[in-house]
């Protein structure tokens, strides 16, 4: 009997002190989040309510690239997308080297944009060695941008695009409200 005098009492007291604990939650849940302004609680004559403002944000990921010239066969390597320029410039060389390349040398490094290679024509043909670089927040601008300095470089009037890498990058935006 005893046994179950105890037991009733601990089941008594354990609701007891369970609702209590419900009560301080839900208390809780309904108190707002008081902000204070000029030493004054939000309310007062002297304070009004704070007025939430709208905050974007942006968040870009760097992708690296690079290019690689084969002297030797007048050939051109890229490399695009790796998480770092070292990661980059090794993956370019590593490339040139397993296509035949004897005489790899990093050209150019960058990051979060495009690469374009332009070479000379004289004559109807394509001049070796005669050969600038140049990059480009797009395909297409780095394009024109090599074509600009192909002719400038070498003082001709036609140029013809050899290789075009873009390494373009991630973009995350989200917007949300907060207090200022």
């Amino acid at each position: 009997m005893k046994k179950h005098t105890i037991s009733s009492l601990s089941v008594a007291a354990a609701l007891v002190l369970g609702l209590s604990v419900l009560h301080l939650d839900s208390a809780s849940a309904q108190r707002q989040t008081v902000f204070i302004c000029n030493g004054v609680a939000q309310g007062s004559p002297n304070c009004a309510p704070p007025t939430p403002v709208l905050k974007r944000y942006i968040h870009v990921d760097r992708s690296f690239g690079a290019l690689a010239y084969d002297e030797a066969k007048a050939a051109w390597y890229g490399s695009y997308q790796y998480p770092s320029k070292s990661a980059a410039q090794k993956g370019v060389l590593e490339h040139c080297r397993e296509n035949g390349g004897a005489t790899c040398k990093l050209m150019l490094s960058y990051t979060n944009q495009c690469a374009a290679v332009t070479r000379v024509v004289e004559g109807g043909a394509e001049a070796r060695g005669k050969d600038s670089v140049n990059t480009g927040s797009t395909q297409d601008e780095a394009e024109a941008n090599a074509i600009r300095s192909c002719q400038a470089d070498w003082g001709v009037r036609t140029c013809t695009v050899k290789l075009v890498n873009c390494s373009h990058h991630n973009v995350t935006r989200w917007s949300r409200w907060e207090y200022e």
